[in-house]
């Protein structure tokens, strides 16, 4: 009787040892690796670097040339320079919050020199 009593302490014993030192301090219920979050350039609660490429790609399919992440208006934003498939650089402004596409603008568009069309004859 003592035999059997000490196999089942045993069997429990090792039971339950299996259960401790699994969980982790995660808060991700799937268990889902989050190095991603902790990417350079991503702050707490912001989306990384490339989860903003996709989504302006997702907007203008092309080829990113460049991304950058400021302060533009008081909110951080990554701002970036695709070379779209249809034709020409567009900027994309993706909100590094929450992943909002913010603004799209076409990149030749933003010279700041006010001489539009004056040495084409055209003003």
């Amino acid at each position: 009787m003592q035999k059997l009593l000490f196999a089942a302490g045993c069997v429990l014993l090792i039971a339950s040892s299996g259960f401790v030192g699994c969980g982790d301090d995660s808060t991700n219920p799937l268990g889902a690796n989050d190095d991603a979050a902790a990417a350079p350039g991503a702050g707490d609660g912001e989306i990384t670097e490339a989860r903003a490429e996709q989504i302006a790609l997702g907007r203008v399919p092309g080829k990113v040339l460049e991304t950058e992440r400021e302060k533009e208006n008081g909110k951080m934003v990554y701002e970036i320079e695709i070379q779209a498939d249809a034709g020409g650089v567009k900027e994309v402004t993706v909100d590094a919050s929450n992943g909002d596409v913010l603004e799209i603008e076409n990149e030749d568009d933003e010279d700041d020199d006010d001489d539009d069309g004056k040495f084409l004859g055209i003003f």
